[in-house]
């Protein structure tokens, strides 16, 4: 399966279409980029997995960078976690409000 996202660059949002390529509720999710309007090649993965007080969430990434970007490469890297953290943060807080 596919889906279109809007994804937030500095400056800049544009129109994304990912594939979900791992699907085990409740416990994985997984995707990889398809269309970026960068040279930027996204895999990534959510992990639950139940604790004492609650659920640990690990969050996996692999970020290829083409042509110019290759710069700023590490600064990509350092966006990309930032921006999964807010949303997870966001996430966290709507659950624990119940």
């Amino acid at each position: 399966s596919t889906y279109k996202s809007l994804v937030k660059m500095p400056g800049n949002k544009s129109e994304a279409i990912f594939e979900i390529t791992q699907w085990d509720p409740p416990y994985r999710y997984g995707y990889k980029s398809i269309k970026l309007s960068m040279p930027v090649n996204i895999q990534s993965s959510y992990t639950l997995a139940p604790e004492v007080q609650g659920t640990q969430l690990t969050f996996e990434a692999q970020i290829e960078v083409a042509g110019i970007l290759k710069i700023v490469e590490g600064l990509l890297g350092k966006m990309a976690k930032k921006g999964d953290g807010s949303s997870i943060e966001a996430l966290k807080q709507l659950l624990e409000a119940g």
